[in-house]
């Protein structure tokens, strides 16, 4: 698969080879979040989360620096992101704290400096993610450049899980996420098996 992937990125159509690339990064994000498994990166290049630097103070260490997860909001942090080599788009693992350690987004959007998918290549995915088989999931919303399921039944974490794709004016989202409302749900992160985040306070 990843040979054939490596193969269309190079010779393949274009609108071809990046539903290949999409369908990879995708079926990853799937298996973690369903399966409640570390995201699997093999065969991906990884790099850390963009990060904000400040400096603290400590009675016994003195003034040292700080690196802070650069926040998409209060409480979420970005864990992990990785890319095909040359790829067009970048895998996120996005996590914050509930009672049992971690729920989990894992989207896939643009990589930086890529170039910008055509509308015939948002059209392939949006196609691609459609033909997939939902035996699991009902359909919430379908628009020609949104598509939203929901899974009939909680993961094996307790979450309830979303899935969707989005491309509107040029912007591109494609996510599958443990949704919320429901404050007992999540696990160890699937950010490499571990349980992270418990400092940082938990929903009530």
């Amino acid at each position: 698969m990843r040979i054939a992937l490596a193969l269309l990125m190079l010779l393949g159509s274009p609108a071809l080879a990046v539903t290949e690339e999409w369908r990879d990064l995708y079926g990853r994000c799937e298996r973690a979040i369903l399966d409640d498994v570390p995201i699997d990166g093999r065969d991906l290049r990884q790099r850390p989360p963009p990060f904000l630097i400040d400096d603290a103070v400590n009675p016994l260490l003195g003034r040292f620096t700080v690196l802070d997860p650069l926040r998409t909001s209060l409480n979420i942090v970005p864990a992990g992101i990785w890319l095909h080599p040359d790829g067009r788009f970048e895998m996120r693992v996005l996590e914050f704290p509930t009672r049992p350690g971690t729920r989990a987004i894992c989207e896939i959007i643009p990589a930086r400096l890529a170039p910008d998918l055509t509308t015939r290549e948002a059209a392939a995915i949006l196609a691609a993610f459609r033909a997939r088989d939902w035996a699991r999931f009902d359909t919430i919303r379908a628009e020609p450049t949104r598509d939203i399921r929901r899974a009939a039944e909680p993961n094996g974490r307790g979450c309830p899980v979303v899935t969707s794709v989005t491309w509107e004016d040029g912007f591109f989202r494609s996510t599958i996420s443990e949704g919320a409302g429901v404050p007992s749900c999540g696990g160890l992160s699937l950010y490499e098996g571990r349980r992270r985040l418990q400092t940082q306070g938990a929903e009530p």
